[in-house]
């Protein structure tokens, strides 16, 4: 029967009507068990849904980062984009005003070259002046050799060159005869010699001169095509010339200086030394700041040894040789290429004229001391 019993009041626990504690307290764990569970749930699904905010938090704050990096990345672009319109801007108008300076120079060399036919026969006005005394022709050598003293006279026979020998020595005199002596000069110092003169012998076409047209259109083109090599070595000739006449100018000044000097670089500053005497710096005398002997080829400079001199630097350098640098790159290059040309220096610290594009070497007789 207890067993019985028991049996009928585990079929009745559900219902409550069993009183047994034991039945009754399992009817109540099991109704509490389900309550458990979904407060667990609900707590994890609360942690969820604050890690879930958190992510979402998150996200916001690296999409507000991502939101300021894209800001800042498009002001700086446009910045950058403004610099480089500002850098192409500088970059023209430096291209425009070489480009002016170049054509102002060229237009001055072109006024010194009609002046210099309106004035005489010489491509260069004065010429390369008269034959040096013996004294003066005496420091050149010992100041730079017997080579010097021959560069010397070469130079000044090439500045003293006469445009209408030259016409002549050249099989062209049919251009003075068809054309007259001043008609020619003017036209070859013109920019555009060749069509000068065909504008003449537009104008002049006629009898003896129309009979003789084809012998002057040939001496025409063969003169206007080298007029610019006569211009040039007699222009170069007095630039010579006048640097001999310095040279020995200076060293009148300045008896002092060493002869034949041997450069050798010593703690970055230049110093000779001559035989029997002793090593002197360059600073120590002004006037001993030009290198004796002569200014070698442009083949024989290091070209891997060439550092360039600030404009500011070469001024303050040339200042103690009463030079400017204007002047200075003239008296080497010439006046229609000043602009052309950027100074440098090699490894015993002697001047370079060098080209912008590289090219083109011009060695010069000064020591460059800073």
């Amino acid at each position: 029967m207890r067993s019985h019993r028991a049996g009928g009041c585990a079929g009745h626990i559900e219902l409550g009507r069993c009183g047994g504690r034991e039945h009754g307290v399992r009817v109540g764990a099991r109704k509490g068990a389900p309550g458990g569970a979904a407060r667990r749930s609900a707590t994890e699904a609360e942690k969820d849904a604050g890690s879930a905010r958190k992510a979402a938090d998150g996200a916001e704050a690296d999409a507000s980062t991502a939101r300021d990096v894209a800001s800042t990345a498009d002001k700086d672009a446009t910045a950058a984009e403004k610099y480089a319109e500002g850098a192409r801007d500088h970059a023209k108008a430096a291209d425009e005003a070489a480009a002016r300076t170049e054509k102002e120079e060229r237009e001055a060399l072109q006024a010194d070259r009609k002046e210099a036919f309106e004035k005489g026969d010489t491509a260069v006005i004065g010429g390369g002046g008269s034959t040096l005394p013996t004294d003066d022709e005496g420091i050149l050598r010992v100041e730079c050799g017997q080579k010097c003293v021959d560069q010397f006279r070469q130079a000044q026979a090439d500045a003293n060159a006469n445009i209408i020998d030259w016409v002549k020595e050249n099989g062209w005199g049919v251009l003075l005869e068809a054309l007259g002596v001043q008609n020619v000069k003017r036209c070859l110092a013109s920019h555009d010699a060749e069509s000068c003169l065909w504008a003449i012998i537009d104008i002049a076409a006629m009898g003896a001169v129309f009979a003789k047209l084809a012998p002057v259109a040939k001496a025409l083109v063969a003169a206007s095509s080298r007029v610019g090599q006569f211009f040039e070595r007699a222009e170069e000739g007095k630039r010579v010339v006048t640097r001999f006449k310095n040279l020995i100018e200076r060293a009148r000044k300045a008896p002092a200086c060493p002869r034949a000097l041997s450069v050798k670089p010593v703690s970055g500053v230049a110093h000779f030394t001559s035989p029997g005497a002793h090593s002197i710096a360059a600073a120590a005398n002004p006037r001993c700041e030009f290198i004796s002997g002569p200014i070698p080829d442009a083949l024989e400079i290091n070209r891997g040894s060439l550092v360039k001199i600030r404009d500011k630097q070469l001024e303050k350098a040339l200042k103690t040789i009463d030079e400017d640098a204007h002047s200075f790159k003239e008296g080497y290059v010439g006046k229609g290429a000043i602009s052309r040309f950027d100074a440098m220096r090699d490894d015993m610290n002697r001047i370079i004229l060098v080209s912008k594009d590289g090219k083109v070497l011009v060695p010069t007789n000064v020591r460059y001391v800073p």
